[in-house]
């Protein structure tokens, strides 16, 4: 017969629960061991890219003309830069600043007339108001530049209805951001 264990008679069930609790135990305890290794990697930093074209007429008009009479034209260079980080491709589009709109801009026949041309490459050619969000189809890098030449004429079939008129037109440039390539 076995003896007891603290006061516990000892029957052939208990001792046989006892050992396999026993080892059970030692095969669990032994699956929770493991190694472990670890790194910091600290200073990550992020920035964000900069859109920012210029021109060197910043803030001035590209165009003064009076007096103009049919036949006559103007033209003017305008260096168009990338001052910022990241590459770009812009527009160019024209808004009559006038309300409301007179003859020199609403006469697509008649009224002022705008080409707009990369050194030999005609960008646009037609009446000022229809000049809405033209493509250079240029890509800009950051620090480069593109010239281009606008010339606004008033035509040769301008008739006295257009005479004495003024207008103020705004001529915008706009930049467009490529998909990114962050590096």
């Amino acid at each position: 017969m076995l003896k007891s264990l603290l006061g516990i008679k000892m029957t052939p069930a208990i001792v046989i629960a006892l050992v396999m609790g026993a080892l059970t135990s030692v095969g669990v305890a032994g699956t929770y061991a493991e190694f472990t290794a670890q790194s910091a990697n600290p200073g990550n930093t992020f920035s964000a890219a900069t859109i920012a074209l210029s021109t060197d007429h910043p803030s001035n008009s590209i165009f003064s003309a009076t007096n103009m009479v049919p036949g006559d034209s103007i033209t003017r260079t305008v260096e168009v830069q990338n001052s910022g980080t990241a590459d770009f491709t812009y527009t160019i589009t024209a808004s009559d600043e006038n309300a409301p709109s007179n003859a020199l801009w609403t006469d697509l026949t008649n009224g002022l007339q705008i080409t707009v041309a990369d050194g030999s490459t005609q960008l646009y050619s037609g009446p000022i108001s229809q000049l809405t969000q033209v493509s250079t189809g240029v890509t800009l890098d950051p620090g480069a530049a593109q010239t281009l030449t606008f010339t606004v004429s008033l035509p040769t079939s301008a008739d006295n209805s257009l005479q004495g008129l003024s207008d103020s037109i705004l001529i915008t440039l706009k930049a467009t951001q490529l998909p990114g390539s962050s590096s």
